[in-house]
């Protein structure tokens, strides 16, 4: 979930709803470390307008999960479909944000402050590595996931995709899609 000012006095919010999810985190590594998932939410698209904040829940129970989101590492994402189908350009990326023990045992709205992006309609937003919930079950709006996921086109280090490059699905360094 993203606030987007579109100039008027309040910012309206975009994105799935903030509830509990099947999964609370992926788990392609313990908590704490980098993993290798990038997860798109291809199904919500953006405004045009200003980003200001990323939200997610704080999901306290795991789910199918074997850990909750606290303690998990992730980089939220602004992504720009190229108009090739699987494409996208990283428009903007965070620094590593990591999830807090949330305050209520199910779990609570968490917000992440980032410095102002500019966005354009149809921008989507999403998530490299671990601690937000997710669902990859949900055939009509399920979050797209690419797992093993790097920047690094050899695999051999978790990175995150950077500003300005580009994400292919299925291609080199985002191998799999759900």
């Amino acid at each position: 979930m993203v606030k987007i000012s579109l100039g008027t006095p309040t910012p309206i919010l975009y994105g799935r709803p903030l509830t509990e999810r099947t999964h609370a985190t992926d788990y392609a590594k313990p908590t704490g470390e980098l993993g290798p998932v990038l997860v798109i939410l291809d199904h919500s698209k953006l405004p045009a307008g200003t980003l200001n904040d990323f939200q997610s829940w704080n999901q306290g129970t795991a789910g199918a999960s074997p850990t909750t989101s606290a303690g998990n590492l992730f980089h939220a994402l602004v992504l720009r479909p190229t108009g090739t189908a699987g494409e996208l350009t990283v428009i903007d990326t965070s620094s590593e944000l990591e999830v807090p023990t949330p305050t209520v045992d199910t779990g609570e709205v968490e917000t992440y402050s980032v410095p102002a992006v500019t966005v354009q309609k149809d921008d989507v937003i999403g998530f490299y590595d671990q601690g937000v919930p997710l669902d990859t079950d949900v055939p009509a709006n399920g979050d797209t996931l690419s797992t093993p996921a790097s920047g690094d086109s050899t695999m051999a280090t978790n990175v995150g995709p950077a500003k300005d490059s580009t994400v292919k699905l299925g291609a080199s360094g985002y191998r799999w899609r759900w």
